[in-house]
């Protein structure tokens, strides 16, 4: 199911990808929004000889991420537009973000010397939405004799395996910009930048442990539940948390 939906969401990326008036290359500050506490996560494979991890780990309540994206806009009307997007987070952990905006100008002025009306300043209101990935490096699975095991899936012999923990959000982020063109007539290899501050909104929980190693020789992932393994936070058993954006966003846009 979210092979289909990123899928679509590629070939649809595409398409307004030749047909955009505008692509946009994004840099800013995200919020990521966590249950803080003190963790501590266990797991035994089922091999014979029972290899075994333990790790401990402190979320905050907020965790500052670099964001990252690129969009494109799908029509350059007057009054609003469409947009399609893709976004990186990056902080202690990570997350990437799928999504579609729309945007509402409330005001535009044109240059003067623009016979087919080129904008010269954009202000706008803008809501996007979507969803996306979460994930953080919960440590290395050693093999302690011939291999490890899980679900069936026995990974080669004497290798290690990576734990990550991943879930999916969806996310609403309202937020206000402000777009400053260049002159057509002057430059013509940018078409100009813009700025914009929003907060954001999100759902979803990490219930899902990834399991990477190799296997007959090529990297492997294996999905398993939180609960195949023991998660406590402050000392209370607990089967999720959430590391989702939501918070304060603001950045800067390169128009083009």
């Amino acid at each position: 199911m979210k092979l289909k939906l990123y899928t679509f969401f590629l070939i649809t990326f595409n398409y307004y990808f030749l047909k955009a008036q505008e692509l946009e290359v994004n840099i800013g500050y995200y919020s990521v929004e966590q249950s803080s506490g003190s963790y501590i996560f266990s797991i035994i494979d089922d091999s014979p000889s029972r290899d075994q991890l333990t790790t401990s780990f402190t979320l905050s309540e907020i965790d500052p991420n670099i964001h990252m994206g690129l969009s494109v806009i799908s029509n350059d009307n007057e009054k609003h537009n469409f947009s399609f997007g893709f976004g990186l987070n990056l902080g202690v952990g990570g997350n990437y973000t799928l999504g579609v905006g729309y945007h509402l100008n409330l005001l535009r002025t044109y240059h003067e010397a623009s016979i087919d009306k080129k904008p010269k300043f954009s202000w706008n209101l803008s809501i996007l939405a979507g969803g996306g990935m979460s994930w953080r490096n919960l440590g290395t699975l050693n093999n302690n004799a011939l291999y490890i095991q899980f679900n069936n899936v026995k990974f080669d012999d004497r290798t290690d395996v990576e734990l990550w923990l991943r879930g999916g959000f969806g996310y609403l982020i309202p937020r206000m910009e402000w777009a400053f063109y260049d002159d057509p007539a002057t430059i013509k290899s940018r078409k100009g930048w813009k700025i914009w501050i929003g907060y954001g909104l999100s759902t979803g929980t990490n219930k899902e442990i990834s399991l990477q190693g190799q296997l007959n020789g090529e990297k492997h992932r294996e999905k398993l539940s939180i609960s195949r393994g023991s998660l406590t936070k402050n000392n209370e058993p607990v089967n999720s948390l959430y590391i989702r954006p939501a918070g304060i966003v603001f950045g800067i846009t390169l128009l083009y």
